[in-house]
């Protein structure tokens, strides 16, 4: 590359002469230097030493460039502030200004985009770019880098490092490596490499395997840009090289930072300069980290440069030589190598500068010596294996050649960074698994600080050549090993190593505490004890001999550790005078140390701030370790050293150098030796007491943790209990106690407070006796074991004393009492509710050969299942009883229900359902002739229609469905009506079967009118008011019941709502439901208009213990039901009752149509009397509460039949029983007629009269019935015989006419209200009737004859 680049530079010096951009060629070299000094505080030249040792003299002040020095000719460039320049002068040295190694001509720049760099690379970027860049790469990838300013310069601009790992934000068990450039302001070209690079590694690391292999692996550190005002020049100046601002090696203050660090030979300043703030923050950052390889990126040369550039000769070896040599020269060698083989051998990274050294690489100090350089700093210093690569041997070359440097880099640069994890690595740490600050190293070989120390996290990296070495691992208060160690090239030893603590663990006992207690513990031993709650925390519980721990629950370690105090010499500083640095320079302290330790700090006091070098030496004067400490401030302080240090004997601590400050000593006083049993301070250098360092404070030595473990007994726990519950009233009994922790002759059975005598049978079994006594009150006994160890007492098991679950029935008394709702009924002996009493009870059995029976009036309740075991003829519910059931329980076994039927007479009917299932239809009534069974069909006809069952069905199968009604005729024998002397007999009707229970749906048809034969499922009666409250978005609130007696006239239904029961039955007519539905019965329900349910529902809660006789029964007013005032009108012909209906006032109802309370005309009649709601027929209707005498009550009349009609009052309750009259109004006579007083009797045509009659409850002032009015008398024709009905008028004479006026008939004195007339010899004709009356009235009828 050297010629060619050469060439390329050589075209733009002869570019930028004919722009006039450089100083006249004419000058003399001092005008040129002048004008380089004024310009950019520096300036390159060249001289001749007149000798070797000149040449040496010189570069002690001088910046010797990187061309090559022969030792004959000792031809050098070199670089000079002003102040450098002046002092070089008045050597008398002729010498030569280049322009061409003065000036750079500025690039063509291209502006760069922060989210992606240039696909060239070709350009040098502004500082602004710059900036831009780095926060834009953390900014983008913040898992795999993080910027880190470490610094500002002189200039105001930052010094940036960017950290690259997989887990950039943490630090991880992972080598340190760090890539500097750029050092030199004027050397660039490793600037944009390490831009490069950075983007590389950034943008490949997901898709590049061997990048991710080395970013997982590595914590890399990039500083891309050490010098940036050396650089880029004036604050503010954001382009290189431009006008005014020609990059300069050094810095803003003209000091060359390559020359400006604490060196190994020349000590604190070699440069004669205060510490730069770029130098400042590399010192202060490398502090910070634990490096085990870097390169520091330089120009001017392609060489690889390794350690050491200081030399006591220059040019010649003579010191110059690293511990690992052959270690430097591997890597070295590796790296020029693939620079030259990226770029085929041309002539790339080959600069040769000492012989028998590979081409491209060099030891510093054979080319030419360098003091206070960065590389052998971190030599020297920090332990950290540093070189620097002379990347160009242009220091700016053209941006167009970046690319060329970067391609011959590049795998370079990876290798390297890869070597950071090959040679031998691994931990050190305790048994505990904590992190060592240990030394490693290999004695003998690892001198002038080229051995490594392990990381925060107890991690070593100790890259070496191939070979088997005896390694030595120390650390301070642990015993040193030794292992021997095989290493390969570019491969990784992994050894890792537990330290045992040299000193002794404190003693200290075991202890046994109860649960809650606390517990004393006491540790011997020298030093200061510290007691911790585990093995490796660093929270200190207490210092000193002895520990309580807070009440315990379980077993518990703690852990208490002996430490050794480590301070020796003077604790104060004291005596003699400040001395100079060249009083002072280079004395020591002899001490000698019987185990490995390390020195923290000592004591100083110092007249001034400054900076002070010191360092440790074994008895010959070989350096172990040295350590340069800013002072900030004067006075007495501690600095801190770190130093670690061997167990050898007469070891010196050094006083190297101070700078900036007189130091203060103990010239008397002093009365060697000064020891802690380990470290002992025997002697100074020199004549005399120097004693400069006091209180030597070195690491502490802590044992291994020794654990002390408390057992806790822990307290007594129940498990179970045996047996955990008893009857009450039963005997004594032995508790068993099953559980935990039970100590014998500590743990207790407690019986409700009262301590019982325990017999221990094990840890986890107790017993006690408990007596009868124990055991007699019903309740919860609490059982706890009580421990008389620390008089704790154990969570309570309970132990139940239950009230008996059951009853049994002897035949004469129940064993625990009545049954109530939550006991059990067990039947075992003969049993009848009527003598015995009637009970509710959880459940009911019935036992084999004992009988059950449920008579009339009495109720059993059950809310669970009945299950009988005694056959169905022994358990009977009789005719109005009840069985009731609130659960949906499953029954089981058969039983008999009985029921009795109103007295009924030959082909009379009624409505039947079964209350059991199973039972066959044709057996419950067998003399029935067998085609008088019969189920409703409600889409038969224009309003539904009976059916037969037989012979349709077959007998001996056919059985009840559940809830569904049958009509069913009485059996053919029964006695024929004749009138009501004759009584009617019941029918008893006997069902067997298991007793329905629980919720059911029967489906609803709303065919025709709606009407629906159902039927009572239940051994028990049922409330009407729940049904409707369970079914009102179904059914009209009316139930009809079957009342008619064959072959009578006029409604065969009964019907039934809220309000009450209308029937035109005599038997019926003074009976009342009493709300409710018997067992057995069946009845009509209606299907509402805008259903928006299609079954009716019956379910447990509408069961009621109500009884009614025969299906119905004389009520008793039930105190519960709403207020009522009813009254009951009966329509007769002139044999029987043919119809009823029903008025009432109660709470609840209006005028309008109230559900449950207004019940419609079943309409199965021509003949009715029916009130009028909304246009409809009601057979019942209920009116608004308070009474009024002004209300008025419209009635409906129908007939078929002409003839003699009455309306009377069957019955009255409420206000009407007291002085409220009843009036009939008939709006056909105008006659206002008391009803209480005696029936209205009429005389009226077929046909319907929706207005003829009214209800009222007053007579209307000053009417007068009048004489006659021949609408109220009827004459009719009936069997060939005329009737004549002059309703209330008594007929005194009757005449007939015909129309011609002749008197046909004549009859006197008929005194009656009505008459026959028969063998009337007329022919067929029209005949005129004449009336007259007692009231002397006269009317006149017409009749077909």
């Amino acid at each position: 590359m050297n010629k060619t680049t050469l060439l390329g530079v050589l075209c733009l010096f002869v570019m930028g002469i004919t722009q006039g951009q450089v100083v006249s060629q004419n000058k003399s070299p001092l005008e040129k230097a002048q004008h380089y000094l004024k310009e950019k505080g520096e300036v390159v030249f060249t001289f001749q030493a007149q000798s070797k040792e000149q040449f040496k003299e010189l570069a002690r002040f001088l910046s010797i460039s990187h061309k090559r020095v022969d030792q004959n000719e000792l031809k050098v460039e070199a670089y000079a502030n002003p102040e450098q320049f002046e002092k070089f002068q008045t050597y008398g040295i002729p010498y030569e200004v280049s322009v061409f190694e003065n000036e750079f001509i500025a690039d063509e720049y291209l502006a760069y985009g922060t989210s992606a760099w240039d696909d060239t690379w070709n350009a040098y970027p502004k500082y602004s770019e710059y900036v831009a860049k780095m926060q834009y790469w953390a900014n983008t990838y913040p898992n795999l880098c993080k910027l880190q300013s470490i610094g500002t310069t002189p200039n105001g601009r930052t010094l940036y490092v960017l950290k690259i790992s997989d887990n950039a934000q943490v630090d991880e068990a992972e080598p340190e490596f760090l890539y500097t450039s750029s050092m030199h302001g004027d050397e660039i070209t490793g600037y944009p490499t390490m831009l490069r690079l950075i983007d590389y590694l950034l943008t490949g690391y997901a898709t590049n395997s061997e990048i991710s292999d080395i970013v997982n692996n590595t914590e890399i550190f990039i500083c891309p840009l050490a010098n940036p005002d050396g650089s880029y020049k004036t604050a503010g100046n954001d382009t290189m090289n431009s006008t005014g601002n020609t990059a300069t090696r050094a810095n803003s203050a003209g000091v060359d930072l390559n020359r400006n660090y604490p060196d190994p030979i020349d000590g604190l300043h070699p440069d004669g300069y205060a510490y730069q703030p770029e130098t400042l923050a590399f010192m202060e950052f490398e502090k910070t980290r634990n490096f085990v390889l870097a390169a520091n990126y330089h120009g001017g040369a392609e060489v690889v440069n390794f350690p050491w550039d200081t030399s006591t000769t220059p040019s010649t070896s003579n010191f110059s030589i690293h511990p690992h040599d052959n270690y430097f020269k591997f890597v070295s060698k590796e790296y020029a190598q693939l620079c030259q083989t990226a770029d085929g051998n041309a002539n790339y990274m080959d600069d040769v500068y000492n012989t028998g050294q590979f081409a491209g690489t060099t030891n510093g100090a054979a080319w030419y010596s360098v003091y206070g350089g960065r590389q052998d700093w971190n030599n020297f210093f920090n332990h950290n294996k540093e070189m620097t690569i002379e990347i160009s041997a242009t220091k700016f070359p053209s941006a167009a050649n970046l690319p060329f440097y970067w391609q011959r880099n590049r795998q370079a640069l990876l290798n390297y960074m890869k070597q950071a994890n090959y040679g031998l690595k691994g931990t050190v740490k305790n048994s505990a698994g904590e992190a060592i600050d240990a030394k490693v190293y290999i004695n003998g070989t690892d001198l002038m600080g080229s051995w490594v120390k392990t990381g925060p996290l107890g991690d070593y990296y100790k890259v070496m050549i191939e070979g088997t070495y005896n390694v030595i691992f120390e650390a301070p208060g642990y015993i040193s090993q030794t292992q021997s160690v095989t290493v390969s090239n570019n491969a990784a030893t992994v050894l890792n190593v537990t330290m045992v603590p040299s000193t002794t663990i404190p003693t200290a006992n075991d202890k046994t505490i109860c649960e809650g207690q606390t517990a004393a513990l006491t540790a011997t031993g020298t030093g200061t004890i510290r007691w911790y709650a585990d093995n490796t925390t660093s929270t200190v519980l207490a210092t000193g001999t002895s520990y309580t721990t807070p009440a315990l629950s379980a077993n518990k370690s703690y852990f208490v550790e002996r430490e050794t105090p480590q301070t020796v010499g003077p604790a104060t500083v004291s005596g003699g005078n400040a001395v100079t640095n060249t009083n002072s320079r280079n004395r020591y302290m002899i001490f000698s140390a019987t185990a490995p330790s390390k020195l923290k700090t000592v004591t100083i006091n110092t007249s001034a701030a400054g900076e002070i070098l010191v360092e440790l030496q074994n008895s010959t004067g070989t350096m172990l370790e040295s350590k340069m400490v800013k002072l900030s401030a004067s006075g007495t302080q501690e600095i801190d050293l770190n130093f670690f240090v061997p167990a050898e004997n007469n070891m010196r601590l050094v006083l190297r150098q101070i700078s900036g400050f007189n130091i203060y000593i103990a010239n008397s006083g002093i009365t060697y030796p000064y020891s802690n049993g380990i470290v002992s301070i025997t002697a100074n250098s020199g004549t005399g007491t120097f004693l400069p360092f006091f209180n030597w404070k070195f690491q502490t030595f802590k044992s291994v943790r020794d654990e002390v473990i408390v057992t806790v007994k822990p307290n007594p726990a129940i498990t179970t209990i045996t047996p955990n519950t008893k009857v009450r009233g039963e005997a004594g009994f032995t508790l068993t106690v099953n559980g935990t922790n039970f100590v014998n002759g500590e743990s207790i059975i407690n019986w409700n407070g009262t301590n019982k005598t325990t017999t221990f049978v094990s840890s986890t079994q107790l017993t006690a006796s408990i007596s009868a006594s124990d055991i007699a009150t019903s309740g919860t006994i609490e059982v706890k074991v009580f421990n008389t160890c620390n008089n704790f007492s154990s969570t309570a098991a309970n132990f139940t004393i239950t009230a008996p679950t059951s009853t049994t029935w002897n035949g004469s008394s129940w064993s625990n009492g009545a049954p109530t709702a939550s006991l059990d009924a067990i039947i075992n002996g003969n049993y009848a509710s009527g003598t015995n009493g009637s009970f509710t009870t959880k459940s009911l059995s019935l036992n084999s050969g004992y009988t059950l029976t449920v008579n009339t009036g009495s109720s059993i309740t059950i809310s669970d299942a009945i299950v009988n075991n005694a056959g169905a003829a022994n358990f009977i519910v009789e005719s109005n009883a009840n069985l009731i059931q609130t659960n949906n329980a499953v029954n089981t076994g058969l039983i008999t229900v009985k029921r009795n039927s109103a007295p009924l007479y030959r082909f009379d009917y009624t409505l039947w359902s079964s209350p059991v299932s199973g039972q066959n239809l044709r057996n419950f009534s067998p003399a029935t002739l067998t085609n008088r069974f019969y189920v409703y069909n409600p889409a038969s006809g224009n309003n539904g229609n009976y059916e037969a069952i037989f012979p349709a069905q077959n007998e001996g199968t056919y059985t009840f469905a559940q809830a569904k009604g049958y009509l069913i005729r009485v059996p053919d024998n029964y006695v024929s009506y004749v009138n009501s002397s004759i009584p009617g007999v019941s029918y008893n009707g006997v069902f067997v079967g298991v007793p329905y229970n629980g919720s059911f749906s029967f489906p609803l048809s709303n065919a025709n009118n709606g009407f629906n034969l159902v039927g009572n499922p239940y051994p028990s009666a049922i409330s009407i008011s729940g049904l409707f409250s369970s079914n009102s978005n179904a059914i009209d609130g009316t139930v009809w019941f079957w009342r008619k007696r064959n072959g009578v006239a006029g409604s065969g239904y009964a019907t039934t709502t809220g309000l009450g029961i209308t029937s035109a039955q005599p038997e019926v007519a003074g009976m009342n439901p009493n709300g409710i539905i018997s067992s057995g019965q069946g009845f009509f329900v209606k299907v509402k208009n805008g259903a928006t349910q299609s079954s009716l529902n019956f379910n447990n809660s509408i069961r009621s213990a109500g009884t009614n006789g025969v299906f119905f029964r004389n009520g008793n007013t039930n105190s519960d039901e709403p207020e009522k005032h009813r009254i009951w009108l009966n329509l007769s012909n002139e044999t029987d009752i043919i119809g009823q209906t029903l008025l009432g006032y109660m709470a609840g109802a209006t005028e309008n149509v109230d559900y449950g309370i207004d019940g419609k005309y079943f309409n199965d009649s021509p003949i009715a009397l029916t009130s009028y709601i909304d246009n409809s027929e009601y057979a019942i209707q209920g009116r608004s509460l308070p009474f009024s005498t002004n209300d008025v009550v419209p009635l409906s009349f129908k007939t078929n039949v002409s003839g003699s009609y009455s309306i009377s009052i069957d019955h009255l309750d409420g206000l009407f029983e007291a002085n409220q009259d009843v009036f009939l109004k008939d709006n056909q006579t105008g006659q206002i007629h008391n009803l209480k007083i005696a029936a209205y009797n009429f005389v009226t045509e077929s046909g319907n009269f929706t207005n003829r009659f009214e209800i009222v409850y007053r007579a209307a002032l000053g009417m007068e019935t009048p004489t006659i009015n021949s609408n109220s008398i009827v004459v009719y024709k009936k069997n060939e015989m005329l009737y004549i009905d002059a309703g209330n008028y008594m007929m005194e004479k009757i005449e007939f006419y015909d129309v011609s006026g002749r008197l046909i008939y004549s009859k006197s004195e008929v005194d009656d209200t009505k008459t026959v007339i028969s063998n009337l010899s007329v022919a067929n004709q029209v005949l005129l009737v004449k009336i007259v009356t007692s009231e002397n009235g006269t009317a006149t009828k017409k009749i077909v004859y």
